[in-house]
C-alpha cells in the first residue's frame, strides 16, 4: 500500500501542486492570472534594463512615483515599461531612465498592466526561439512522446529466441502501431497548442490610422540686469528672478502635419495656490493661425502678479507659496480630412512654479505633440515565423486538426488493443511484476512432494504467505509457475487449450 502511494498517488499530487503553483505565479490575465511577460526591445530603461531582457510584471496595488511598471500606452498602442515620473490629478506621467523627455500623454491607473518584479537578462532571445513554429512543433512531439508514447518503452524486451506472449498478434503490427499513435498524439498536441494560442487572442483588433499630428514648443524670455545672466536676457530653462527681471514673455510655436485644417489658438496663464485658490490671466486672445509653422505669444507681468499674491496672503492670512503657473495654449481645429469631420481642441501646457523670489520651470517638457487617429477594425493575425495566418483561421484549423488527430489516436488505440490481447501468461506477468523470476529450469532434487494447484490465485497466496518468489519456466507454449517451501513444490501449469476444443467453442 505504501509503495502504491509513493509510486502513483504521491507523483500525481506533486504534479497537481506544481501545476497550481505554476498557474498562480505565471498565469497571464487571459487565463485569470496576474502575471504579464514582456521582452525589452529598446534602450530607454538602461542601465537597469537592456534590449532582449525578459520582464515579468505582476499586477498589484496602484503605481507610485518611482515604480517601474508596464502600461498600455494610448499613444503608441502597445505595452511600455517605464518609471513613474510624477502623478498629476490622479494620472501618471512616465519617463524612461535613459530618456531626456517624458512619455506622451497622461496615463490612468487602469492602464497599468503590472509592476516589474523580476527580469531575466537576455532571456528574450530564448523566448523568441521558442516562439518559432519549428521549436514549438519539436517540443510538442517530444512532450507527446513522454506523455503518451513513452509507456511503450516500459514493455519488457524479449530475446530473439523467446516467443511472444500468448494471444499477441503479428509482431510488425505491434511495432508500427505505437509509433504511429505517438506521431498522431504529437500532431494533436501541436494543433491543440495552436488552437489555444488562437483563443488567447482576439479575432479582430483596432488599427489606428493617422489623420494628422500637431507639434508645439513653449519658450519664454525675460529682460534682466546684465550681471545676472552674463549680459543676456533670461531664456527658456533659466530661473527668472522677480527683482532682477522684467515681464515674462511667453510664446508657443506650433505646426500641423498630415491635414489642411483651419486653426486658431489662444494663450492663458492659470495661477493656483496650495490652498486651492486659482486665477486665470489672459495672455493672448484667440487668433487664426496661418498654414505651416505659426507662433502665438503673450506677456505676464511677474511683479504685478507677485504684488497681487502678497495682497491675497495679507487679506486671507493663508500663505499659498509656492504657487503653480500653468501656461495653456488652446489650439482649435476645424475642417474635414480622411472622410471625417474634425472639431478638435488641443491644450498643451507649460508648468512653472512661483515662490517669493523666483519663477522656474517645473520640468523640461517644452516640446509636446498630439496625434489624431481614426479606428479601423481589421482581422488579427498571429506571427508564426514563415506565415502570419489570421486568428480565426488558427482557431478553426487548430481545433479541427486537434479533434481529427484525437479521433485517429482513439482509433489506433482501439486497433492496438484488439491486436494485442494479452493472454493469461501476460496477465500473470503483469500481476506479479518483480515477484516473478523466469528461469531455464527448476531444481527438484530436494523436493519430496509436488502439489498441483488449480489457479494462479492459490499460488500467489502461498507465495505471499511464505514470502517466496514465484519461479516461471516456459517449455514451448506451456508455462509452469512454482513456489518451493520446506521441500514441497507448489505448481500451477498453464497449458494451451487444444485447437479442436477451440473450434467447437467458436462454433
Amino acid at each position: 500500500m505504501r509503495r502504491r502511494l509513493l509510486t502513483r498517488v504521491l507523483p500525481s499530487g506533486l504534479t497537481v501542486v506544481f501545476v497550481a503553483l505554476l498557474w498562480l505565479t505565471l498565469a497571464p490575465p487571459q487565463l485569470g492570472g496576474r502575471t504579464v511577460m514582456a521582452v525589452a526591445y529598446g534602450t530607454s530603461m538602461e542601465p537597469k534594463l537592456h534590449r532582449g531582457d525578459v520582464l515579468i510584471l505582476r499586477r498589484g496595488g496602484p503605481a507610485k512615483v518611482g515604480d517601474v511598471v508596464g502600461y498600455q500606452s494610448p499613444v503608441l498602442n502597445r505595452l511600455v515599461v517605464h518609471r513613474v515620473h510624477r502623478i498629476e490629478d490622479g494620472k501618471l506621467i512616465f519617463k524612461g531612465d535613459n530618456n531626456d523627455f517624458l512619455d506622451p500623454g497622461l496615463v490612468p491607473q487602469s492602464a497599468v498592466q503590472g509592476h516589474l518584479v523580476v527580469h531575466v537578462p537576455r532571456g528574450g532571445f530564448a523566448v523568441e526561439q521558442l516562439r518559432k513554429p519549428q521549436s514549438a512543433a519539436g517540443l510538442g512531439v517530444l512532450a507527446a512522446f513522454f506523455l503518451v508514447g513513452g509507456g511503450a518503452a516500459k514493455r519488457r524486451r524479449r530475446g530473439p529466441a523467446e516467443p511472444e506472449p500468448e494471444g499477441v498478434g503479428p509482431g510488425r503490427l505491434l511495432i508500427w502501431l505505437p509509433r504511429l499513435r505517438t506521431a498522431v498524439a504529437g500532431v494533436a498536441f501541436v494543433a491543440g497548442a495552436l488552437a489555444a494560442l488562437g483563443f488567447l487572442h482576439a479575432t479582430t483588433l483596432v488599427s489606428r490610422t493617422p489623420l494628422y499630428q500637431q507639434t508645439g514648443s513653449f519658450a519664454y524670455t525675460a529682460s534682466a540686469h546684465a550681471e545676472v545672466y552674463g549680459g543676456r536676457s533670461a531664456r527658456t530653462g533659466d530661473p527668472v528672478f522677480l527683482k532682477a527681471s522684467g515681464p515674462l514673455d511667453v510664446s508657443f510655436a506650433s505646426r500641423l502635419e498630415g491635414a489642411k485644417l483651419a486653426r486658431s489658438a489662444s494663450l492663458t496663464a492659470e495661477v493656483e495656490s496650495t490652498s486651492g485658490w486659482h486665477r486665470s490671466i489672459p495672455l493672448a486672445p484667440a487668433t487664426a493661425l496661418p498654414v505651416g509653422r505659426s507662433t502665438i505669444s503673450g506677456s505676464l507681468d511677474l511683479r504685478a502678479l507677485r504684488h497681487m499674491l502678497d495682497l491675497l496672503e495679507l487679506r486671507t492670512g493663508v500663505i499659498g507659496s509656492p504657487y503653480t503657473i500653468r501656461v495653456r495654449a488652446k489650439v482649435r481645429l476645424l475642417g474635414a480630412t480622411g472622410g471625417a469631420v474634425i472639431r478638435d481642441t488641443w491644450t498643451p501646457t507649460l508648468r512653472l512654479t512661483l515662490d517669493g523670489t523666483t519663477v522656474k520651470p517645473y520640468d523640461t517638457t517644452f516640446v509636446q505633440t498630439a496625434a489624431k487617429t481614426t479606428p479601423t477594425v481589421v482581422p488579427a493575425r498571429l506571427e508564426l515565423g514563415v506565415a502570419s495566418p489570421s486568428v480565426s483561421v488558427v482557431r478553426a484549423g487548430g481545433l479541427t486538426a486537434a479533434l481529427a488527430a484525437l479521433a485517429l489516436f482513439g482509433l489506433l488505440l482501439l486497433v492496438e488493443r484488439r491486436t494485442h490481447r494479452p493472454g493469461e501468461a501476460a496477465e500473470i506477468e503483469r500481476r506479479l511484476g518483480q515477484s516473478l523470476v523466469t528461469v531455464d529450469s527448476i531444481e527438484v532434487s530436494d523436493v519430496t512432494t509436488v502439489v498441483e494447484l488449480g489457479s494462479i490465485d492459490e499460488l500467489i497466496k502461498l507465495a505471499q504467505e511464505y514470502e517466496r518468489l514465484v519461479l516461471h519456466q516456459q517449455r514451448g507454449s506451456e508455462h509452469a509457475y512454482t513456489v518451493v517451501e520446506d521441500r514441497v513444490l507448489y505448481r500451477y501449469l498453464l497449458r494451451p487449450e487444444p485447437a479442436l476444443r477451440a473450434v467447437e467453442v467458436a462454433a
